[in-house]
């Protein structure tokens, strides 16, 4: 199975790809040319460049490639660039206490970020190990 899998990835005939990525404490499943809304705060600016790294699963129409959490940096990048970072819409906040006459209402308006996933790409072979272990990926 693992050199069929090898195989197709080498032809390139995988076909379109998809991946479950973690970002920010969230898990998306993307595939390629997909806008995706990161709610808070995140440090990245408008047209930077960015490699996932944490990706849960890979898959195409024949083979899905599932990690133990999460799979290698070497074997898939997943790319994306920042497109827009915006504010929500308004969110209200209403407080009232019972027969007190006591209201209070407040607004807010959230930090987003759209991001564009520009491809999937596996790159390496499967179940061939780096020669480098891989050790501050699993914090955010």
């Amino acid at each position: 199975v693992v050199g069929k899998v090898n195989e197709v990835v080498a032809q390139g005939k995988e076909g379109r790809l998809f991946a479950v990525v973690h970002i920010c404490g969230k898990q998306f499943k993307v595939t390629t040319e997909d806008i995706i809304i990161i709610e808070g705060y995140w440090p990245p600016i408008n047209g930077d460049q960015i490699k996932l790294e944490k990706v849960l699963l890979v898959g195409g129409r024949d083979f899905t490639l599932v990690g133990r959490p999460i799979l290698p940096q070497d074997l898939v990048s997943v790319n994306a660039t920042v497109i827009e970072k915006d504010l929500s819409h308004t969110k209200t906040i209403f407080f009232k206490r019972r027969r007190k006459q006591y209201m209070r209402m407040n607004f807010y308006r959230s930090q987003m970020t759209m991001l564009r996933i520009n491809d999937i790409l596996i790159d390496g072979k499967i179940n061939e190990h780096s020669s480098v272990t891989q050790y501050s990926r699993t914090w955010d």
